[in-house]
């Protein structure tokens, strides 16, 4: 995709700009801080009200994690199914970030 330099530069300023602005809280790179602010602003977009849809639902990822896991008493990677493994922490923070559930128990 390209765009016209007057609108990449407002784009390059404006992630550049929440980098320096984050620096202290967020550490890391500037570039992950520039991808912090894409996903940031991807997330607030897409849980909006009025947000794209398909088929009528909201963007679902599954995660498939168990139970032992779910509860920290074991540390079994969690996966994205038709992507990989997910480090268990990762998955438990999800939840704790109240990311919706939906159980399946095999």
């Amino acid at each position: 995709m390209t765009a016209p330099l007057e609108v990449t530069a407002t784009i390059h300023a404006a992630l550049t700009a929440y980098a320096a602005a984050t620096a202290t809280e967020l550490g890391g790179t500037v570039d992950a801080r520039m991808v912090h602010a894409l996903r940031t602003w991807a997330e607030g977009y897409l849980t909006a009200p009025g947000a794209p849809t398909r088929h009528g639902r909201p963007i679902t990822i599954n995660v498939c994690i168990d139970l032992p896991t779910l509860l920290g008493l074991a540390e079994h990677p969690a996966e994205i199914p038709g992507i990989g493994p997910l480090p268990a922490s990762v998955a438990r923070q999800l939840v704790a970030a109240g990311a919706p559930m939906r159980r399946l128990i095999t």
